[in-house]
């Protein structure tokens, strides 16, 4: 016995219904429950409509039975009066003309035959209405009838007076008369009606026999089953209907003719069609008894006999026969009649009417078409009905969707507002927000985590590799990058040589540590290495220190100096800060590097001079060329070979390695050894521009180890020139910055100065109340408001208002970076530089 697994039913839900939309849902959920719930409705209808119609049909049937019944009667009734009539007047030939001529007028042929008996066969006669005047018949001729009205003896002879016998259905025939003298046979199915005429003194005198042809019954149910029909209220359909006559022991007489056929003899050929029985008795050929093995007939038969109208279902038992295989019902009725008005009425036999009407299959197949109409307008009003009611029920759960969606797309969560909704979709909006707001909690809970965690994990000691720092301290010059070795290489093949050689680079990039370098790296490390700052001193002082003077030169020359030409003489001399040096003092070494020789300040005589000469400058000095301040000679002569010192911004990658370096310098110094940094104080290192370059991070490094309390450098104790005062230690990230996004996240709270919520953005803005402020460092900010109030400042100016010991590259560091933001003009060069507002509103 195997077992069949549910598992496609439970993959049809799962994984077919369930994705289902609602719309096809509702198609698939009420549609089907529609369609079988108007099968069962019609059905149920159809049912119902078809008993009630049946029953319709069943009555209609019988009321026509009975009709039918009801006027035979009224015929024979008719007929009896006039006999009776005719038994208390004188019975006269003459007499009995005049009534048959007078009533056959009117009744067009009825009464056949009318005939008087008495016991003197002399006195008897009888006439004879074959049609127009009546003719009689002699008791001779009548006595060689076999159904002459004298041979056979009469029902009523002995009945008393009042009384009407009526004699079963007898077919008389009359050979050789007429009434106009030709020979004629005449035969007419007729009942006899007789009654006794009695005198005055109620002596019997004789019967009185009046014969009603069967012909004018059998037009009864002609006319009945015709458009002539007294009941005729509507057209029918052309099926075939009829009626017949049967007597008492079920013998069928007579059946319904074409109403244009009144002449035609009785006959039962649409009655008997289809049926087995016996066909024919004497006096009646046409006559035809079913057979014992048709049930319906014959329980109408006994119904008939008992006096009983009804209504039969002749479908099952009559189904084959041929005129009975398409009727519904067989109505019957009882004809009676009353032979003595003392006694109930006689039953003479039954009207039968067969009902062959297809008015229910029609009604059925039209009700049929009118449900297949409903069903399909049903199923178009439920489909409108369900793509209305699935867009009303979706779409409140679309504008959730799309609402939903869009802050996904916008990478952004906030609370949802809707106008008022269903309740489900409401209730889901609120479950949403729910969600929305424990995920706000839950992710402010993670960042203050993440941030603790983060802070944590900056004040650990960074690890960094101390061979790593061995290895890239080479020449002096720390760090392990491309552009740090590119310039080791640079130094190599300049100490390869003796040429001069010109360094630039930004302030604090290593211009006089490079010069070193390359003194040491070449033949002359022997020797001394002189450096001259040109920008720190005035003219006639740097000419001094450069050439030297001869004892009372000037006034407080007492002893001769050599000069720093002489000084490094085998040695190295570096030219530093060439680009501040004046026209005159250009003008001088031009001529010393042109023919390597040398006049002291009051001496008569040139000294040959035998000292490589390097000059370092951190102005752009093919500018000063264009500019007119320095002369493009100079710069060739100088130009031989030329190394750039990169900005420490274009290698972070060496800041770890330089900051252990000055560390470890600046623990020696001090006394201070086995210092350390902490993560979040490399951190802040690297994500510093450092526009000081190497000389900035010495200074930062070696002020914050001054000031430490432990042996590990924290971010808190960084000093750096473009920040406010750092937070306390301890202080956490503020709330702003825990709002901004996760990705800016990171890069905020780890680089120092960059939060976008920092105060002194709002500082910059009292500056600057008309335009973006422009970012400023404190210095700045302090000397801003005092240069607003000048037409012009220098270097030596702009020193005297910030304070302090400030060295002259800061200070030439700020008023470029003026110059860079737009703030201030630059114009001449060297000692003798001014700046001025670049917007005069301003100031």
């Amino acid at each position: 016995m195997r077992y069949s697994s549910p598992l496609p039913v439970t993959s049809f839900f799962s994984g077919g219904f369930s994705s289902w939309s609602i719309r096809k849902r509702l198609f698939v959920i009420l549609i089907p429950p529609v369609i079988l719930i108007l099968a069962v409705t019609g059905n149920a209808m159809y049912r119902v409509s078809a008993h009630y119609l049946s029953l319709a049909l069943e009555r209609n049937a019988r009321l026509l039975a009975m009709a039918q019944a009801h006027e035979m009667e009224t015929l024979l009734k008719s007929a009896r009066g006039d006999l009776l009539f005719l038994a208390q007047n004188p019975v006269t030939a003459q007499g009995l003309t005049r009534f048959l001529l007078s009533k056959n007028s009117l009744t067009d042929g009825l009464y056949r035959e009318l005939a008087w008996e008495t016991d003197n066969p002399k006195s008897r006669f009888a006439l004879v209405q074959p049609g127009g005047k009546p003719v009689e018949i002699t008791p001779g001729q009548a006595a060689v009838l076999p159904a002459g009205p004298f041979t056979a003896r009469f029902p009523g002879e002995n009945s008393p007076p009042g009384h009407v016998s009526i004699s079963p259905l007898l077919t008389v025939t009359y050979p050789s008369i007429g009434a106009d003298g030709s020979p004629q046979t005449f035969r007419f199915p007729v009942f006899r009606l007789s009654t006794g005429v009695f005198s005055a003194a109620g002596e019997r005198q004789g019967t009185l026999m009046l014969s009603v042809d069967a012909r004018g019954l059998r037009n009864i149910l002609s006319i009945y089953n015709s458009t002539q029909s007294p009941l005729y209220a509507f057209p029918r359909t052309s099926e075939k209907r009829y009626s017949f006559f049967f007597d008492p022991l079920g013998w069928i007489l007579f059946q319904s003719e074409n109403t244009g056929d009144w002449e035609r003899e009785p006959g039962t050929d649409t009655a008997r069609s289809g049926l087995r029985g016996d066909l024919g008795k004497p006096g009646q050929e046409a006559a035809f008894r079913p057979s014992p093995e048709h049930d319906t007939y014959w329980t109408m038969v006994a119904d008939v006999q008992g006096g009983k109208h009804g209504s039969l279902d002749i479908g099952a038992d009559l189904a084959s026969s041929g005129s009975f295989s398409r009727p519904y019902f067989l109505s019957y009725a009882p004809v009676r009649f009353p032979e003595n008005p003392s006694r109930p009425p006689q039953i003479i036999g039954g009207v039968a009417y067969v009902d062959t009407s297809l008015l229910t299959t029609t009604s059925s197949s039209r009700q049929l078409d009118v449900m297949f109409t409903m069903t399909i307008f049903t199923i178009l009003v439920i489909s409108g009905l369900i793509m209305f009611l699935s867009r009303a029920i979706v779409r409140p759960v679309l504008r959730l969707t799309s609402v939903v969606r869009s802050m996904h797309n916008e990478g952004a969560l906030h609370e949802i507002t809707l106008p008022p909704m269903d309740r489900e979709t409401t209730m889901l909006q609120e479950a949403i927000n729910t969600m929305i707001s424990s995920i706000h909690t839950q992710g402010r809970e993670i960042l203050l985590k993440d941030e603790h965690i983060r802070a944590v994990s900056q004040r650990q000691p960074a690890e960094l590799d101390t061979e790593a720092l061995v290895q890239a301290n080479d020449m002096g010059i720390a760090g392990s990058s491309s552009t740090m070795a590119r310039l080791r290489g640079l130094i190599r093949k300049a100490a390869a040589t003796d040429a001069d050689v010109l360094i630039i680079g930004e302030t604090g990039t290593g211009k006089e540590l490079t010069a070193e370098a390359i003194h040491k790296e070449s033949a002359r490390s022997g020797g001394p290495f002189i450096s001259i700052n040109c920008g720190a001193l005035d003219e006639n002082l740097l000419l001094d220190a450069l050439f030297g003077h001869v004892k009372g030169a000037f006034s407080e020359a007492k002893t001769d100096r050599k000069g720093a030409f002489n000084a490094a003489d085998g040695g190295t001399l570096l030219l530093d800060e060439i680009g501040n040096a004046s026209v005159k003092v250009q003008q001088a070494l031009l001529r010393a590097l042109s023919v390597r020789r040398i006049r002291p300040l009051g001496s008569d005589g040139e000294i040959p001079f035998d000292a490589r000469v390097m000059a370092a400058t951190n102005v752009d000095l093919t500018e000063s060329v264009k500019a007119g301040t320095f002369r493009e000679d100079l710069y060739y002569r100088l130009k031989v070979i030329t190394i750039p010192t990169p900005p420490l911004r274009d290698h972070k990658e060496d800041i770890p390695l330089m900051a252990a370096h000055f560390l470890q310098e600046a623990g020696k110094f001090m006394k201070k050894e086995n210092f350390r940094f902490s993560r979040g104080a490399l951190e802040r290192l690297l994500s510093h521009d450092w526009p000081g370059n190497a000389r900035e991070l010495k200074n930062c490094i070696t002020r914050a180890m001054a000031l430490a309390e432990g042996d590990i450098l924290y971010m808190e104790d960084l000093r750096l020139d473009d920040q406010a005062f750092p937070p306390p230690r301890g202080e956490t990230a503020r709330p702003e910055v825990l709002a901004i996004a996760p990705q800016a996240r990171d890069s905020i709270l780890s680089v120092p100065g960059s939060d976008p919520f920092a105060p002194e953005v709002e500082e910059d803005r009292l500056f600057f109340p008309d335009e973006k402020a422009p970012r400023l460092n404190p210095r700045q900010k302090k000397a801003w408001a005092f240069i607003q109030t000048r037409a012009s400042i220098n270097r030596a100016e702009y020193q005297k208002i910030v304070g302090g010991d400030m060295p002259d590259r800061t200070a030439q560091y700020d008023l470029q970076d003026l110059v860079k933001k737009g703030l201030l003009k630059k114009v001449g060069k060297g000692p003798a530089t001014q700046y001025f507002p670049a917007n005069p509103k301003k100031a």
